[in-house]
C-alpha cells in the first residue's frame, strides 16, 4: 500500500513539474537579446530575425508582428519587447504570457534596462558591473578623442530608397550622436527628434564637411561609397575625402556592449 502511494505521488509530481512552463526568455530586438546576454542565469529562446549576434545563431528567429502564435506554443517565461510594440504585448498578455517593453533609444535607457532586467533575475549585482563597465569604456574613449575644437559631422543612419534620395539622419539626443561624439566629433543636428528622415535637397543644403554614413556590411560599404561619391560628388565631405562609409552595422545596436562597438568606431574615424 505504502509502495503504492509512494508510485503514485511521484506520477502525480512528475506531471506537475511537465506542465510547468520551461524558463526560457524571447527577446524580439537585438537590444534586448544583448541585455539578456548580460546574466548567466538567463535563458534565450528565441531571437529576432534581424539578430546577428554569433552568440544566437542557433536560435529560432520570430517576428513580433506575425510570430503570436509560435511565441504562445513555446511557452517563455518572458517576451521582451520595444516599447512601440504595445499592441502585441496586450496580446501575449491576454495568454497569460508576461512581457516587458523597453525603449533603448538612448545609454541612459539602455542602463535603465539592464537593472530592471538584473532585479527581474535577481542579479542586480551583475547589472551593475556590466553598466559600470560600459561607463568606463565610453568615459576612456571619450576622454582618449576629447578636442577643443572637434569636427562637425553628419550621420547618416541609412537610406530609404536604391537611389539614394532620402536618408534617415542621427539627431539630437539618440545614443548614435553620444558615440560619435564620444569619438571627438560634434554631430550636426537640426532636429529635436532622434531620427529624422531628410531628402536629398536637404543634404544639399547641409554640405557638410564630414560624413558618417552606416552601412549594413563591409560588401555593402564598398557599394554605398562609390554610389554616394557619384551622386554627390560636389559635396564638401566628398570632395575632401571625409566621407566615412562604416560597415558594421552592430554600431547601431544600442546594447550593453556599445562601449567596445564605440572603441572600433572611435578608431575608424580618427585612422
Amino acid at each position: 500500500m505504502h509502495k503504492l502511494l509512494f508510485i503514485f505521488l511521484g506520477i502525480l509530481l512528475s506531471g506537475c513539474h511537465a506542465a510547468q512552463p520551461p524558463d526560457g526568455i524571447i527577446a524580439l530586438t537585438p537590444s534586448l537579446a544583448e541585455a539578456v546576454l548580460t546574466f548567466e542565469n538567463a535563458k534565450l529562446i528565441a531571437v529576432s530575425p534581424f539578430d546577428e549576434n554569433p552568440q544566437v545563431s542557433s536560435l529560432p528567429r520570430i517576428d513580433s508582428a506575425g510570430g503570436i502564435e509560435r511565441m504562445t506554443a513555446m511557452r517563455p517565461r518572458l517576451v521582451l519587447l520595444h516599447s512601440s510594440d504595445a499592441q502585441y504585448a496586450a496580446k501575449l498578455n491576454d495568454m497569460g504570457i508576461e512581457t516587458r517593453m523597453y525603449a533603448m533609444d538612448t545609454i541612459q535607457e539602455v542602463e535603465q534596462t539592464v537593472l530592471d532586467l538584473g532585479t527581474f533575475l535577481h542579479q542586480e549585482q551583475t547589472a551593475q558591473a556590466a553598466i559600470a563597465h560600459m561607463q568606463q569604456t565610453l568615459k576612456a574613449n571619450a576622454s582618449t578623442y576629447k578636442t577643443s575644437n572637434p569636427k562637425q559631422i553628419l550621420v547618416i543612419v541609412d537610406r530609404l530608397d536604391a537611389r539614394m534620395q532620402q536618408f534617415y539622419l542621427a539627431q539630437s539626443d539618440a545614443y548614435l550622436v553620444d558615440l560619435v561624439e564620444g569619438c571627438g566629433f560634434k554631430v550636426i543636428s537640426q532636429s529635436s527628434r532622434r531620427w529624422e528622415r531628410i531628402e536629398s535637397e536637404k543634404l544639399i543644403h547641409i554640405n557638410p564637411d564630414s560624413i558618417l554614413f552606416l552601412a549594413h556590411d563591409s560588401k555593402d560599404a564598398i557599394e554605398v561609397q562609390k554610389q554616394f561619391e557619384l551622386l554627390y560628388s560636389n559635396l564638401k565631405a566628398v570632395q575632401n575625402r571625409r566621407l566615412f562609409v562604416y560597415g558594421n552595422a552592430g554600431i547601431s545596436i544600442p546594447g550593453p556592449q556599445m562601449g567596445e562597438r564605440q572603441t572600433t568606431l572611435c578608431e575608424f574615424l580618427n585612422r
